[in-house]
């Protein structure tokens, strides 16, 4: 009974169905980690993953800067994403 934390589709199950906050490639400490996941149909996966930018217009992403933020502590590098969430919760308080 997962659903779409964008529209609320449910979803199928499917490997797609699922973004990684934190890119499997750059940030393979927590690639595994279910706190790095959201459900999210195809539709919104493709706008999740698209920029920086486009995620931060999405509703789920106060979600994902949640996670994000229990993510940090097992974190081993800077990058492009992890900044951008640092600014933005920075610019949140």
């Amino acid at each position: 009974g997962w659903r779409c934390h964008e529209c609320g589709k449910i979803l199928q199950g499917n490997s797609t169905e699922v973004v990684h906050i934190l890119s499997k490639s750059t940030s393979p400490e927590v690639a595994t980690n279910d706190l790095n996941i959201i459900p999210l149909c195809t539709n919104h996966h493709t706008q999740f993953d698209r920029s920086l930018e486009k995620r931060s217009q999405m509703e789920c992403f106060a979600k994902s800067s949640i996670q994000y933020k229990l993510l940090k502590p097992l974190l081993k590098n800077n990058t492009a994403e992890t900044n951008f969430y640092e600014n933005y919760l920075q610019e949140s308080e």
